[in-house]
């Protein structure tokens, strides 16, 4: 694989760990092919994926550090850390938020995403109107606004 994909442990208890995914999802090919290069690991009992979800059931026997050293080793996705999931779901559980009260606000005709494409547009005409060509400011807004209000 050209990159490795991220793997979140969703839960962990000995003899049987759920990891995420979640840039595999709906992509039963891929997911299958790590499936098939985790069964080289010893004393894996039984592998489930499930592409709509993007997630890897294993459930194994020994010991857990072992069977940590085998996945570890294996080398085909990078684990994150617990800390890190918890920071990157608060912050995009905040989004969603942010999202959702600018949807309510807006009677649902904009949402997070095109308002900031918005603000970058109306950042970079700012900058042109009081003649700020010279720097690159006008650029990167216009820029940033067509990112974000493509999407």
């Amino acid at each position: 694989m050209p990159s490795k994909p991220e793997a979140f442990v969703v839960h962990s208890l000995k003899g049987r760990l759920r990891l995420k995914l979640p840039a595999l999802r709906n992509n039963k090919d891929k997911l299958t092919k790590i499936a098939s290069a985790l069964e080289a690991i010893e004393n894996i009992k039984k592998i489930t994926i499930n592409p709509q979800t993007g997630s890897i059931l294993i459930e194994y026997d020994g010991s857990p550090q072992a069977f940590w050293k085998n996945i570890r080793e294996l080398d085909v996705f990078e684990i994150k850390k617990l800390d890190e999931v918890a920071v990157r779901s608060h912050v995009h559980s905040l989004f969603k938020k942010a999202d959702e009260k600018v949807k309510e606000s807006s009677h649902y005709r904009l949402d997070l995403a095109s308002s900031v494409g918005l603000a970058c547009i109306a950042v970079g005409l700012y900058q042109l109107l009081r003649g700020k060509t010279d720097l690159p400011v006008w650029h990167a807004a216009f820029w940033y606004a067509f990112n974000f209000l493509k999407k």
